[in-house]
């Protein structure tokens, strides 16, 4: 357009004399003006043309770049939403068993051994202990979470034993679940997780705290109140006589003045009567007593049976305050198995003056507890409290310092009277002391 103009103007300005003679001198200059003003609109027009381009050129460029950086803002909002925590525990263990200890049935009227022998004396060994677990927070409130630990098939230890001429060492799935948190206060899990009912200074009178429940629970939780109710798999496959437990528990956390107070009830219901050993592992106390449970046999194929089924109530209470400045918490734990005839309770009272937070804070603790053959399921019980399982009472100190906020270190010695009830097929019915130390420098990261 532009330049069709610019020929016009310039064909009228060289127009033959026949035609400027007949405008005036006025009327040529006003025309001239006029193609002047066309002109430089046109140019401001086209700069307008070329500046919005530039423009539209910067906008596309802008946002190519926003898209960009949201693009890189969701890849890190997801690296947010993983995190990884884990623990690493060295521990020195000095065990003492003193007297002859028959493991199997004692000896028969002619005096020989059925079963292996053990001889009095003591064990030492180092062992180490390594869980890593990678969590995920997904959309919908859902947590996901995969972890693996050191140790065996023992559903309630995760140590492994130094040694072995130095060979590699078994890992193993610790940790497999999901979590969903859509209700208020409430939490809905399945898969392999951690045991998070309520339990009052740390007792493992029932539960091992290195026990992962398999199956699926709910728990409900406003800081003030809670209840949750489990069901776990001891064994699913009902190719291999399959066996489910449920577990019921529900309490209050009062402040009442200056002390903090937990209680509450707990219910465990698990079909064993008749099933052969769920565990044997290495039961210095015989496989006739499936860790300390009772039990008969053997059967046809050589295994021995259990003679109840736990069906087990549990009542619970601890109380923190503080002395000077101190921290002191008292607890108490007491468990009856309503289907055993014999043996059936257990309980556990003890004290804990300090708490380890920081560097250089300080704990002290004792407890006394009496676990009778039957009154819980032993595979589940305190894996470290007489070697083990149930069948035992004695007392427990225990001692820590905070070496950094991540670190600790704690000794624990455990003064044990196993076969406490008796029973006539262990150690021909005598009771042997179980003494054990324990070392432990522990790590955690998150």
């Amino acid at each position: 357009m532009k330049r069709f103009i610019a020929l016009v103007g310039l064909t009228v300005l060289m127009a033959p004399p026949v035609v400027n003679a007949e405008v005036s001198d006025a009327d040529f200059q006003q025309l001239k003006d006029s193609l002047n003003q066309a002109l430089n609109r046109i140019n401001e027009l086209e700069k307008q043309r070329v500046d919005t381009n530039a423009n539209s050129e910067e906008e596309t460029s802008v946002s190519e770049q926003v898209t960009a950086n949201t693009a890189k803002l969701s890849r890190l909002d997801w690296a947010e939403r993983l995190r990884i925590e884990g623990d690493f525990r060295y521990r020195y263990e000095n065990q003492d068993v003193d007297d002859t200890l028959f493991s199997g049935t004692p000896p028969g009227p002619d005096g020989e051994a059925f079963g292996d022998t053990i001889e009095n004396g003591s064990r030492n060994r180092n062992r180490i202990r390594a869980r890593l677990a990678l969590i995920a927070q997904l959309p919908s409130n859902v947590e996901v979470g995969f972890g693996l630990a050191s140790g065996s098939d023992d559903p309630v230890s995760a140590n492994t034993t130094l040694g072995g001429y130095s060979n590699s060492k078994d890992v193993f799935l610790d940790l497999a679940y999901f979590d969903w948190s859509g209700f208020e206060n409430t939490n809905i899990r399945g898969g392999k997780f951690k045991n998070t009912f309520e339990v009052v200074g740390k007792s493992q009178l029932q539960w091992d705290a290195d026990w992962r429940p398999e199956g699926m629970d709910i728990a409900w939780d406003n800081d003030r109140f809670f209840a949750q109710a489990l069901g776990t798999y001891l064994e699913s496959d009902s190719k291999k006589d399959s066996e489910f437990a449920y577990m019921l528990q529900a309490g209050a956390r009062l402040d009442l003045g200056s002390v903090k107070f937990i209680g509450g009830v707990g219910y465990t219901d698990i079909d064993a009567k008749g099933s052969e050993c769920f565990y044997i592992g290495n039961d210095i106390a015989g496989q006739a007593t499936c860790l300390g449970n009772q039990a008969s046999g053997p059967n046809a194929d050589g295994n021995y049976e259990y003679i109840n089924d736990f069906n087990v109530y549990n009542v619970f209470a601890s109380a923190a305050f503080d002395v000077v400045d101190t921290p002191v918490s008292i607890f108490g734990d007491y468990i009856k198995n309503s289907d055993a005839d014999n043996y059936d309770q257990g309980y556990l009272v003890g004290l804990q003056v300090g708490k380890i937070k920081d560097p250089g804070d300080w704990q002290f603790k004792y407890y006394y507890e009496d676990i009778e053959a039957n009154s819980t399921l032993a595979l589940l019980a305190n894996s470290d409290f007489g070697g083990g399982g149930t069948n035992g009472k004695g007392s427990v100190f225990s001692a820590g310092y905070g070496l950094t906020k991540q670190s600790n270190l704690k000794l624990t010695y455990y003064l044990v009277e196993r076969n406490s009830d008796g029973i006539s097929t262990i150690n021909f019915g005598d009771d042997f002391s179980f003494d054990t130390l324990q070392a432990d420098l522990n790590f955690k990261f998150k």
